[in-house]
């Protein structure tokens, strides 16, 4: 397909015209967006789906770090507002406040940014049952959010109300440290497929090429 494309091509640059209108011509020619970009997963459909993976990866990676930066400035303007002397309520709704508005914001300019882009989608409409299944993951882990929630609360009832208070430090160092280190090496991981990922297409490419 590549080979028939290049041909086609250089024939048209031949006649006049500029590489570009070359380039979008010989490819109308082979067929519409979307069946070109099926044929080209069947034949390079280990290289398609790396890229998947790596822009996977990708967005997971740029997901925490947003979350992390968003709560940390909901968490800061909460206790900031405690600082100052108002009541818990208070700080709670101001961290709430400021979280949300954060979101707002990253949501708008996601949405224009969509709507501005002059790049033409293959095969990136999200189907229904992904859809679905996304919707019932995030149920599902909600429910387990809230479960894990109370029950870490009465465990932590627990230790401060009996003759083993003084092991609630140790939880919670282990708890937050803990966490924080297994994010780090989650993080790291992802980072390092990517890189691995990427190394692998270019040299797909130059062979595809």
């Amino acid at each position: 397909m590549s080979l028939r494309i290049r041909e086609s091509v250089a024939d048209l640059v031949a006649k006049g015209l500029h590489e570009s209108e070359a380039f979008t011509v010989a490819s109308l020619r082979l067929g519409t967006p979307d069946k070109l970009s099926k044929e080209f997963c069947k034949v390079n459909g280990n290289y398609v789906w790396k890229g998947r993976i790596q822009w996977i990866l990708f967005g997971f990676v740029g997901g925490k770090a947003l979350a992390s930066i968003i709560d940390g400035i909901g968490t800061n303007a909460g206790a900031g507002t405690a600082f100052f002397g108002f009541s818990g309520t208070s700080a709670g709704l101001v961290d709430i406040a400021a979280t949300l508005v954060c979101w707002t914001i990253v949501f708008l300019w996601l949405w224009q940014s969509g709507r501005r882009a002059q790049t033409v989608a293959i095969n990136g409409v999200v189907s229904n049952g992904w859809l679905i299944l996304a919707i019932a993951l995030w149920g599902f882990g909600l429910s387990l959010s809230i479960v894990g929630s109370m029950s870490m609360n009465y465990a932590i009832n627990l230790m401060l109300t009996s003759k083993v208070s003084g092991e609630f430090p140790k939880f919670l160092y282990w708890q937050r440290f803990g966490g924080l280190a297994i994010n780090v090496c989650v993080v790291a991981t992802c980072v390092a497929i990517i890189v691995v990922l990427r190394r692998s297409r270019v040299e797909e490419t130059e062979t595809i090429a």
